[in-house]
């Protein structure tokens, strides 16, 4: 007889030993997996700020320097430098001022102007060819005081080269000291730009008094720290026309011409190369107020101003510093390619 049966066949140790071993190296493997995971999870999340405080080069350490640096004249705005580096390469192929003239106005010679612009003679000469040095011309006269290209060998080299484009006449400004008012192409560009959209917007005035730039070929210009390479300036308010003076005044709630003066410094905003601009907290104020009036959106007021915020506050294009309720400091953004800028 014939007989069936099931046969159940146990596991033997070895190979107990051998699936158990296998799992629990699932189960690390596993782990190791989830733990890299949740490690990238993590790093998205804050290696970021992580890095910039461990790296030396990074955004955080970046920005202590900034700070720093802030509160000395030698501040710079990255985003200002970063725009005019891109707008300097794509109008490299072109100069940015081709020439610069100047009208007499009662009588003067090709020596006359020389002096008031502190050209060298060979320089003069070779802008105006042919003229002679000592004839006296009535007014109405122009001279050509800056063309993109002429040079002539100096004496005593200029510390920058750069700072070479006298600051022309024009619409809403009056240039106070021709061999004081001397620039780098784009700053006179920039500010050019501004005093034009203000003059044509008041062209009965009061102008804007165009005052300390820079010396012809930089350097020190006493009594100023600054004003060394073509990018700063002294600038007056705008007075109401009935308390005009011809000059600097210090501005009072009386004095301040509200649309005047913010129709001014909104176009030396918009030309997208002013650095820095140095005024008294309440003088900000007043320009604040009024532009808030306006319509001006609160993000694009913080951007500008640093009131109301302290006024040891380093934000904002506009800082407080002390006297200067009778004019303003405008500090423009240095060139692309002047290296040399802002070493002081």
């Amino acid at each position: 007889m014939e007989t069936s049966a099931t046969v159940t066949t146990l596991p033997s140790p070895e190979g107990s030993d051998r699936r158990r071993a296998w799992r629990v190296a699932g189960w690390v493997v596993a782990g190791l997996v989830a733990l890299s995971l949740v490690g990238l999870l993590l790093a998205k999340i804050f290696g970021g700020s992580m890095a910039t405080i461990a790296g030396p080069d990074s955004p955080a350490i970046a920005r202590i320097h900034a700070e720093a640096a802030g509160r000395s004249l030698a501040f710079r705005i990255q985003e200002v430098s970063t725009a005019l580096t891109e707008r300097g390469n794509a109008e490299s192929a072109q100069p940015i001022v081709e020439v610069v003239r100047y009208r007499v106005q009662t009588s003067g010679s090709l020596e006359d102007i020389a002096r008031i612009f502190d050209l060298p003679m060979e320089l003069a000469r070779a802008l105006n060819p042919g003229l002679p040095d000592d004839r006296k011309f009535g007014a109405g006269k122009v001279f050509t005081v800056y063309k993109h290209g002429v040079r002539v060998p100096e004496a005593e080299p200029k510390p920058f080269r750069q700072v070479d484009v006298p600051m022309p006449d024009g619409l809403g400004r009056r240039v106070r000291s021709r061999s004081k008012s001397w620039g780098t192409a784009r700053m006179v560009r920039d500010l050019d730009q501004a005093l034009n959209v203000y003059g044509r917007a008041f062209p009965k005035g009061p102008v804007v008094i165009v005052s300390d730039m820079s010396l012809r070929g930089g350097g020190r210009l006493r009594p100023h720290h600054t004003h060394r390479d073509g990018r700063d300036v002294d600038l007056s308010y705008v007075p109401v026309p009935e308390h005009d003076n011809g000059g600097f005044l210090k501005m009072t709630s009386m004095v301040f011409d509200p649309e005047r003066n913010w129709t001014m410094l909104k176009a030396l905003v918009d030309t997208g190369g002013v650095e820095l601009i140095l005024m008294d907290y309440q003088i900000q104020k007043m320009y604040h107020e009024f532009a808030a009036t306006k319509g001006v959106p609160a993000a694009e007021l913080a951007r500008i101003f640093q009131y109301p915020r302290d006024k040891e506050a380093e934000v904002g294009i506009i800082r407080h510093w002390d006297g200067h309720r009778d004019h303003m400091h405008v500090r423009f953004a240095c060139p692309a390619d002047f290296p040399e800028c802002g070493r002081e």
